[in-house]
């Protein structure tokens, strides 16, 4: 992540706004990482469900003459991968956040370095008009 810079003129020092009051990715990626957790949370209940109602399910429906055990493991890998996908896509997020920081420090900077550069041309428009002067 790019960080603030800090630019001199003859007179002032400029340090560019840090992007991070504006967007902070350290503080999206601990939410991602509470949202993961909270997602593997949830799963590990459903699953935990699941495994203490598949006897007798699958007892029940055996009486009928069918065995759908297999769809339990179905509907586990199917969660699972469901969770996999959120987490995928809040993954991305964080890339899109490095991304829009990194670019608003970037503008933060130029506009520094600009300030300071526009400062030290009037510094030397300054010494020219002294040096005309003597």
């Amino acid at each position: 992540m790019k960080r603030p810079e800090t630019y001199y003129g003859p007179w002032n020092t400029y340090v560019a706004t840090d992007a991070n009051n504006d967007i902070n990715p350290t503080e999206i990626a601990t939410a991602i990482i509470t949202y993961h957790d909270s997602i593997d949370n949830s799963l590990r209940e459903v699953d935990t469900s699941l495994t203490q109602v598949r006897p007798d399910l699958a007892a029940a429906i055996r009486t009928q003459n069918r065995d759908l055990t297999s769809r339990f493991d179905d509907l586990s890998q199917s969660l699972q991968s469901m969770g996999n996908t959120f987490k995928s896509v809040t993954e991305g997020l964080y890339r899109k956040a490095v991304t829009v920081h990194d670019e608003k420090q970037e503008q933060y900077n130029n506009e520094a370095a600009a300030a300071a550069e526009a400062e030290w041309e009037e510094y030397r428009r300054q010494q020219e008009k002294a040096a005309q002067g003597s």
